[in-house]
């Protein structure tokens, strides 16, 4: 099941990835990520969000987490 769960994370990092411009529209400004990555903060953090997910789900893969 591990396996599987962590495919599954993998596919929705990268879904974060490609579709970061509608979840921004979605959710709209988040105050902490504008105030503390600057300008275009939100955009950032969930770039950063998905790449954790991806990186995350891989090493738990390959059980170094």
């Amino acid at each position: 099941m591990g396996i599987f769960n962590s495919i599954l994370v993998i596919i929705l990092g990268f879904i974060i990835l490609k579709y970061t411009p509608a979840i921004y529209r979605f959710m709209g400004q988040d105050p902490d990520a504008e105030k503390y990555l600057g300008g275009g903060g939100t955009f950032t953090f969930l770039k950063l969000f998905g790449v954790a997910l991806i990186i995350g789900s891989i090493l738990h893969l390959f059980g170094y987490f």
